[in-house]
């Protein structure tokens, strides 16, 4: 007789699964926009090395990224969905830090999160050297999937369940990632490949069956070649009517932004949710307001694809500033250094406060080296701004030594900023040094030698 015991075990899996899933979509408040788990309730893994590769240089780079999760001896569930992001910053700049609001908040939410680091950097008098930007970190996020793959027992992660986003450029690697193949880059770029390597070629050895089953796009685009073969995605996009940076429709360089990826996905029967700010350009959601909005929209979005009850929408906001705290104007006269507007539209009892900008979060203080306006910083110092005052562990002084202001550095030096302090292990000449800022890193010693 047929021994059913293998099948008798399989069908329980599958029955307790089902079972489980039904309770969470009934009933659970989890994925939702609500925070189930409390920020001490979330534990974190930090300056993970998930793979190495040759960067654009020719050195050799680990590749980093931070995983959140809710606290495993907490969480009663056992299998949890796994969200990758991926940060912007046009392929030459911007950091994992940059999503670590994010990571917390959808850990809190129940997900498994990890924030990931890639190699940045092309040469800017090449125009193709872009593309292999591009190519290159579609190789590290195959690369982290990969590693978190082969950690998915020891994180509680639920591999039927992988999520990937990610801001401009880690929007755009988002898509690329889900969707361009070896032979449709060879089809394009036939040299890619031998010269920069497969797209399973940043070193490791882990297996690479993990499938992606919704994407979450933030002013992000793809080329339309990658929809040539596979299956399309769910996918949740958030951009601006008026994007001139990466365009919100069909562009000869950047090809299909969200508008046209929303119109193929919906007549395909896909489920696809589309935010349109009205009158918005690459600077949307830009407060702390804005990036609660974008995080609870992509939680539910998330959950009803796992629940099985997604409905495609396109929903239009007008309120372009959609702030009470920062707004346009406020980023225009900070870029501006324009003191009397700051006079105006600053109350000095929130210097302090972290605002969520362009993705990340940043107090005055250092969005004002971000947007290297010198007038600025010197304006909120004056104003007796906080000047170790940070966001996500970086001081003012780590974003001067990262940005390469060296007049920002000195100046606030010059008014106290402490040189010795340290986040994750890391210094302000650690910053100068990881970015090969010269100039700021002989400053710094000669600095700290006196």
């Amino acid at each position: 007789m047929k021994d059913l015991r293998p099948l008798l075990i399989i069908l329980c899996f599958l029955l307790s699964t089902s079972y489980a899933l039904g309770q969470l979509c009934d009933q659970d408040k989890r994925f939702t926009t609500i925070a189930y788990f409390s920020d001490t309730q979330i534990d974190s893994l930090k300056n993970i090395t998930y793979g190495n590769a040759i960067d654009y240089l020719g050195k050799s780079q680990d590749l980093k990224m931070d995983i959140y999760f809710p606290n495993n001896d907490i969480d009663t569930i056992k299998k949890r969905p796994f969200i990758l992001l991926i940060h912007g910053g046009g392929f030459y700049g911007g950091a994992r830090d940059n999503f670590i609001y994010h990571s917390n908040e959808f850990a809190k939410r129940g997900f498994v999160v990890a924030t990931m680091s890639y190699r940045l950097g092309f040469n800017q008098n090449d125009s193709g050297d872009l593309q292999k930007a591009v190519y290159r970190a579609q190789q590290d996020a195959h690369t982290a999937l990969r590693y978190i793959n082969s950690q998915a027992e020891k994180l509680n992660i639920d591999k039927s369940w992988i999520f990937i986003g990610g801001s401009s450029a880690g929007a755009i690697t988002s898509l690329f990632a889900s969707y361009a193949s070896q032979a449709e880059w060879n089809q394009v770029l036939p040299s890619f490949e031998e010269t920069l390597g497969s797209l399973k070629s940043s070193e490791t050895n882990m297996d690479d069956s993990l499938k992606i089953k919704g994407i979450y796009n933030f002013m992000g685009a793809v080329q339309p070649i990658v929809f040539a073969s596979g299956d399309l995605i769910p996918t949740i996009s958030f951009h601006g009517e008026l994007d001139k940076t990466v365009p919100i429709g069909k562009s000869q360089f950047t090809g299909f932004g969200s508008k046209p990826i929303h119109d193929m996905l919906t007549k395909a029967g896909v489920c696809s949710n589309l935010t349109i700010v009205k009158g918005g350009y690459h600077d949307i959601y830009l407060s702390a307001e804005g990036l609660n909005f974008r995080i609870n929209r992509v939680a539910n979005f998330f959950k009803s694809l796992m629940c099985d009850s997604c409905t495609s929408t396109v929903y239009t906001d007008e309120a372009i500033k959609n702030n009470k705290d920062i707004n346009y104007e406020v980023l225009s006269a900070i870029k501006e250094g324009n003191i009397q507007k700051l006079d105006e539209l600053i109350d000095i009892n929130e210097l302090d406060k972290c605002h969520g900008i362009q993705g990340g979060l940043y107090n005055f203080l250092a969005f004002s080296i971000k947007l290297e306006s010198f007038e600025s910083l010197k304006y909120f110092i004056n104003k007796k701004a906080n000047l170790e005052g940070n966001c996500t562990g970086k001081t003012p002084l780590m974003y001067a030594a990262k940005y390469g202001q060296l007049d920002a550095l000195k100046y606030l030096l010059k008014n106290g900023a402490d040189i010795n302090y340290t986040y994750d292990g890391k210094s302000a000449l650690d910053y100068a040094k990881n970015y090969n800022h010269s100039d700021i890193q002989k400053y710094l010693e000669d600095y700290k030698s006196d």
